[in-house]
C-alpha cells in the first residue's frame, strides 16, 4: 500500500481520569496496570529508574465499562 498512514491516532487518558470514571483511587489504577489486571492499558518502567509510565486506551476503557456494566446487570437480574 502506497501512501498510507498506518499509524492511527489512538485517544488516552490519564490514570486520575480513569480512576475518576471507575470511581476508584488512581494508585488502585497504577496497582492494576503494573500487575496486567487491567485490559484497557499498561505500565512500563522506565529502564533504571523507579518512575513507571502509563497508558491508557480510551477506547479500550470503555469496552471494559460496557462489559462490567453487562455483567453487573445480569447479576441483579
Amino acid at each position: 500500500m502506497k501512501g498510507g498512514n498506518f499509524i492511527e491516532e489512538v485517544e488516552t487518558l490519564s490514570v486520575e481520569e480513569t480512576a475518576k470514571i471507575l470511581n476508584v483511587f488512581p494508585h488502585s489504577i497504577r496497582i492494576g496496570l503494573r500487575n496486567g489486571r487491567f485490559p484497557f492499558g499498561v505500565a512500563v518502567k522506565r529502564e533504571k529508574s523507579k518512575h513507571w509510565n502509563y497508558l491508557i486506551i480510551k477506547s479500550k476503557l470503555e469496552k471494559f465499562v460496557a462489559s462490567e456494566t453487562e455483567k453487573n446487570t445480569k447479576e441483579f437480574n
